[in-house]
């Protein structure tokens, strides 16, 4: 018997790439039942292989790298198109260091809350784009460094 909230609405297939932690983090959050949009499940890699993802979270943590980091955006993007890609960083980002342009992506959270991620996946699975992503503060001219 289904239940009444599953009833007219698709659950929605979430796979998430990253390190273990962070999967079952997130895998948690998600299993939280209903975001704004309707159910969600996430998947793994076999699974998203049967059936293809309708979202792809990939936790990564903030490098110095930005090759790297597009290099592994375009190849989850090449693999799981048209499933958007939503990359939620861990850690600080240096002014200036994140390509945007170049990222195959529909949203970036940056360190996010349970709430706010719950809050994305269902403007990302619209075809809506999030951004949330915290610069450090600019020193003021002429200030001393730490």
């Amino acid at each position: 018997m289904t239940t009444g909230l599953a009833m007219g609405l698709l659950m929605q297939r979430v796979l998430i790439y990253g390190p273990p932690s962070q999967k079952r983090q997130l895998a948690a959050v998600l299993g939280q039942g209903v975001t704004e949009g309707g159910p969600v499940q996430g998947i793994d890699e076999a699974e998203a292989s049967r059936r293809r993802p309708d979202l792809v979270i990939w936790v990564a943590q903030a490098v110095h790298d930005t090759g790297a980091l597009v290099r592994e955006a375009l190849a989850l993007d090449q693999r799981w198109h048209p499933a958007p890609l939503l990359l939620v960083l861990q850690g600080p980002i240096q002014p200036g260091g994140l390509p945007l342009g170049e990222l195959p992506i529909a949203g970036i959270l940056q360190n996010p809350d349970a709430p706010t991620l719950r809050h994305a996946l269902p403007v990302l699975l619209s075809g809506g784009r999030v951004f949330d992503v915290h610069s450090p503060p600019l020193r003021p001219p002429g200030s001393a460094r730490d």
